[in-house]
């Protein structure tokens, strides 16, 4: 059971991949069982193209709120499918859940990033994304490589992301196994044993400072048993580390991560940055 909330991780690919799966037809006014609002038609205004890599989205509602800025964590109810299928891969009007990611990181597809900044608060639009702007030539939730999309957004809000943990004047420690730990804010809890439920926020990011994942844009801590399995090894070594309100920078080495196959976004032999912060853990029942 938790397994299936190992880290990543996510992803928050997660992302866009992630949400829940629906196999409901529907047609470009979102009149279908998914609980989006019907208002509009596919047919009732003109494209806007973004630029000259074909990305382009039609506005079925225009958004009174704040326009969405780069940087800005977007709550927002998708639904997407390849252009020429009428059958969804995500659908997030159906599950009752939005999705939370930053833009302007790796969370989304490039399309997503490129489109959002166009969008205001309470907008819906429809979106169109080229498949090198997708998922390129991946087979990602069943949908054929090099297919181009075609995505429903209604976009509820936005809040700013959690920054990044200053290290600053933090000393560096390196474990044995080469974990680079930086405790950036010490907590007085006690520490958790293997086996216990534990309950962390965390913001995963990449050597080049990009955001690859994280559980804080989501308001959903990751929630796992220590030390067996359920999140990459390196991660496993720090949680057994920490004490309750600790907030550690960590740097996982690519061998205590995804290794030399990679997973979801993250590539081969990549070492991974986290923001790790413990908020409690308990004994399993």
């Amino acid at each position: 059971m938790m397994k299936q909330q190992t880290l990543l991780l996510l992803f928050s690919f997660l992302f866009l991949l992630g949400c829940n799966n629906s196999q409901t037809n529907t047609n470009d006014s979102g009149n279908e069982n998914g609980g989006e609002p019907g208002k509009g038609s596919d047919r009732d205004t003109e494209y806007t193209v973004i630029d000259s890599s074909g990305l382009m989205y039609k506005t079925l509602e225009k958004g009174t709120g704040e326009r969405i800025d780069s940087g800005d964590v977007v709550i927002f109810h998708y639904k997407g499918r390849p252009q020429n299928d009428d059958r969804f891969f995500s659908n997030t009007f159906q599950s009752g859940s939005p999705s939370q990611m930053e833009v302007g990181q790796v969370q989304m597809v490039d399309g997503m990033n490129r489109f959002f900044p166009h969008s205001r608060e309470g907008g819906r639009y429809i979106l169109k994304v080229p498949s090198h702007l997708g998922f390129g030539d991946k087979i990602v939730m069943r949908v054929p490589s090099n297919s181009d999309l075609h995505y429903e957004i209604q976009v509820l809000g936005k809040k700013k992301s959690v920054e990044p943990l200053d290290t600053s004047g933090v000393e560096k420690s390196v474990t044995n196994s080469g974990i680079e730990i930086y405790k950036v804010h010490s907590g007085n809890g006690a520490k958790p044993n293997p086996g216990d439920l534990i309950k962390i926020h965390y913001n995963g990011y990449f050597k080049s400072g990009l955001k690859f994942d994280s559980s804080f844009d989501r308001d959903k801590p990751l929630v796992f048993n220590l030390g067996q399995g359920q999140v990459v090894r390196g991660l496993d070594e720090v949680v057994s580390m920490m004490r309750e309100g600790d907030q550690w920078r960590v740097v996982i080495p690519s061998y205590l991560g995804y290794g030399e196959q990679g997973k979801g976004v993250v590539g081969p032999n990549k070492d991974l940055i986290f923001d790790v912060k413990l908020i409690d853990f308990k004994k399993p029942e």
